[in-house]
């Protein structure tokens, strides 16, 4: 078996094992419960237009979004707080990204 297709096996594993672990569906009672409260704040608490809450029967959350489709104060500052870390996550990526293929592995001969 080759590299590439060693790669895309690992993936193949531990890509849905990560998404059901994110989701908070698999993995230990406190990680369980920290991502469903990512989520929530994700979906919730960060969302600009028409916020989601998972925690509520989906009638009843349906409902609520409607009614608070307009951003306030607060999902105005965790949205831009959670864009701030998704900027420091790409620029650490592009960052490490860039001094392994001018310095590391990845560079070409």
């Amino acid at each position: 078996m080759g590299t590439a297709t060693f790669i895309i096996v690992i993936i193949a594993i531990l890509g849905p094992l990560g998404v059901l672990v994110l989701y908070g569906i698999i993995g230990p009672p406190w990680l369980r419960s920290r991502m469903k409260r990512f989520l929530n704040y994700f979906d919730r608490d960060s969302t600009l237009f028409f916020p989601y809450d998972h925690t509520k029967p989906s009638k009843e959350a349906l409902e609520e979004m409607a009614n608070n489709w307009f951003p306030t104060r607060q999902r105005l500052k965790s949205a831009a707080r959670l864009a701030t870390w998704y900027l420091a996550i790409i620029l650490l990526a592009v960052i490490v990204a860039t001094i392994l293929i001018a310095h590391g592995p990845l560079r070409g001969h």
